[in-house]
């Protein structure tokens, strides 16, 4: 995608509560970032060729019937926020992971519900959450099942000083800035997997200053990240928050507060062929509010 080309939201619906709150976010987030929406409905039907549905008599004519039904549904439901102009639906076969991941080369952000109770299935299903924030192209959000507005009041970001937590800063401070929200800069840090004590021990200093070693550094990586933040958007709120805690935990902790909790897709892990790190899936997994992935 070009810089001249406009900027394209896609959401993945199935009818399920999770991708209602799923479409939500993602026409107000077209609306705010002056972009198009387009909808993908999948029918992922065993046996069936991938590709547009209509017309195709392959698939089951009941199947059809609910995808154009579902297609209609969320196009209703985006007309709430956008002009019809903005708005595109597309049905397709195979799998909804895939189709999604297609989408996400010329998309800036592919959203999806993050919870699964759907006739045809899956756009909330965790499994594709997880594939989707693995392997997509874009920026991934996760939008929980809400029974109303979030009423959040700043976006929180992850941050361990890995390339990609500080995409995710870029990201995080430009969302914060265009919603007028304030921005929470957290970094965690936990004793090492290795026994701290032999850990303090190679350093040659006590638990006591091993912990004040680990602060410190975690300490130094938020006030220069959020330094960073506050040279990009001066009038930004910004705060810094240094937990003692294992990053997933003290992020979904912090989410229970916030509009939005923003993550990079793979941190300071060992393993470089993952993916999707370990704290950026469980975010995923147990945050009730909208998480957003950043490769």
């Amino acid at each position: 995608m070009t810089t001249s080309d406009p900027l394209t939201v896609v959401v993945g619906y199935d009818g399920s509560n999770a991708s209602d709150s799923a479409v939500d976010w993602a026409a107000l987030a077209a609306e705010r970032h002056d972009a198009r929406l387009s909808v993908v409905v999948a029918v992922d039907f065993p046996g069936a060729w991938a590709g547009l549905i209509p017309g195709d008599p392959t698939t089951p004519p009941f199947l059809v019937e609910e995808a154009l039904r579902l297609s209609e549904s969320a196009y209703d439901r985006a007309l709430k926020v956008l002009q019809p102009e903005r708005i595109s639906t597309s049905v397709v076969k195979g799998s909804p992971a895939a189709a999604l991941v297609l989408d996400s080369a010329s998309a800036d952000v592919v959203v999806v519900g993050n919870r699964h109770h759907s006739v045809l299935g899956a756009f909330a299903a965790k499994s594709v959450t997880f594939t989707l924030a693995a392997h997509s192209s874009s920026v991934v959000v996760a939008v929980p099942e809400s029974e109303g507005p979030n009423v959040g009041q700043e976006v929180v970001v992850g941050i361990d000083g890995s390339d990609a937590s500080m995409r995710a800063l870029t990201r995080a401070g430009d969302e914060a800035a265009l919603t007028g929200q304030a921005l929470c800069v957290l970094a965690a840090w936990a004793a090492p997997v290795t026994p701290a004590s032999s850990t303090a021990a190679s350093w040659n200093i006590s638990l006591p200053e091993l912990d004040d070693v680990l602060m410190s550094a975690a300490t130094r990586r938020a006030d220069a990240a959020a330094a960073t933040v506050r040279r990009s958007h001066p009038g930004l709120a910004v705060r810094v928050d240094v937990v003692a805690d294992h990053p997933a935990t003290a992020l979904v902790r912090a989410g229970a507060g916030a509009s939005l909790v923003v993550v990079g897709s793979r941190g300071r892990g060992g393993f470089a062929s993952l993916l999707l790190g370990s704290v950026s899936h469980s975010v995923l997994h147990h945050c009730a509010t909208p998480v957003m992935v950043v490769r």
